[in-house]
Formats: C-alpha cells, structure tokens, sequence
C-alpha cells in the first residue's frame, strides 16, 4: 500500500512538472515580446545592464532579429558614453567596441537599415576611426542604393572632415535622387549656410519648406537667413 502511494507521489510529481514545463511557469525568463518590451523600457529609463539582459533573452531566441541587435548597440554606446565622462578610456573603449559589434549585426540582419547603420558611423567616429565612419557611409550609399538618406549620411562624413565640396555635391545628388523629399534639400540648405553660401542656402530651404512645412529646424533656419542683410 505505502508502495503505492509512492508511486502515485511521484506519478503526480512528474505530471506537475510536465505541466509547469509545458505553461512556460518553470522557466524564469520572460517571452521575447515582453522581454524587448522590457528591454525598451530599461533603456528609456537609463537601465542600461538590465536592459542588455532583455535583449540577449530576445537574441536567444531569434539571432537574426535586427532590432535587439540595435539596441544592444545604443545600450553600449551609452555605457560608453558614462565612462567616458568618469575619465575611464579603458572602459570606454571596451563598451565602444561591443556596441559596434552590435550595430554590425543589426545592419547585417537587415542590409540597409539605416538606424544601425548611422549608429555604427557615429560610434567609429567616438573611438576616432573617421575613416572607418566615411568608408561605411561610402559603403551604404553605394550598396543599398541611391537613397537620399544614407546620401545624406556620407555628406555629413565629409563635412565632419572639412571637405566641403565633397558634401555639397552629395547632399545635390541627394536632393535629385529624391526630389520631393524636403529632407536632402533641407541638409543642403544647411549646409551652403554652414560654409557662408546664403542665397544658396535660402532657395535650398525655400525648397524644403514647400515641400514639407513641418520640417525640422527649416522654417526657422530660413527666417533666420532671410533677416540678415
């Protein structure tokens, strides 16, 4: 009879594990929905290690998800960012480092994905590597094809060099590429008022304005020019 009872013990024992196994209550992990809503969450709120949690969970069950990817990225250029403001170069670095690794698997999950893309640029820029940044807005403007941002991109890593030339005749293309987006005119018209060139750079503005009223920073860029004499 004892013999029986344990028997049943165990019986019920292995069942009740089969059911918490089979509900998900055994494993303390979150979903990946609710472990990248979680993820995105921690990382508003400046938790960043948490949040990096959330996102390898997520990674864990989909490594060709681009999104966690990115915001592993953003997570350890902000870690960077903090230690860099502790005096601590070393620890930089190291976050620095992981968090172009992160946005390379971002871009590369999904080839033109131009979040990661730009976040990459401007974390070589941080570590000093300039030319790393240029050669991967060369290299996104050439492979995802003529697209006004990633033109846009490449133009701004000119001009980050002095060139300017260079990144006028870009932001040009750009706005050729794609006439009616007020984006590449309203960069170009930013950009002739950058080097001093205001007519050019009101009728660039002028262009955005028509195009799209809305338009970050346009209308009172432009008012601005047109009350200098």
């Amino acid at each position: 009879m004892k013999h029986n009872q344990r028997l049943v013990r165990a019986a019920s024992t292995v069942l009740a594990g089969v059911l918490i196994a089979m509900n998900g209550c055994g494993d303390p992990r979150p979903d990946p929905g609710r472990a990248e809503r979680l993820g995105r969450q921690y990382y508003r709120e400046g938790r960043y290690m948490d949040a990096i949690a959330m996102f390898d969970t997520v990674r864990e069950f989909n490594r060709e998800a681009p999104e966690p990817a990115l915001y592993l990225g953003r997570c350890y250029l902000a870690l960077s960012e903090e230690q860099f403001r502790q005096d601590n170069l070393i620890g930089a670095i190291r976050y620095c480092d992981r968090a172009i690794l992160a946005f390379t698997m971002a871009h590369e999950a999904f080839p033109g994905f131009y979040q990661a893309i730009e976040a990459k640029a401007e974390a070589l820029k941080r570590k000093g590597q300039h030319e790393s940044a240029l050669a991967l807005a060369a290299w996104a403007a050439q492979a995802c094809g003529p697209r006004a941002k990633f033109l846009i991109l490449q133009a701004r890593e000119y001009a980050d060099r002095g060139e300017a030339d260079e990144a006028v005749a870009i932001l040009r293309k750009a706005a050729e590429v794609e006439p009616n987006n007020a984006a590449p005119h309203a960069e170009l018209g930013r950009m002739y008022a950058r080097y001093g060139k205001r007519s050019e750079a009101i009728q660039a503005l002028q262009r955005a304005y028509e195009l799209n009223p809305d338009a970050p920073g346009v209308e009172a860029t432009l008012a601005a020019l047109q009350s200098q004499r």
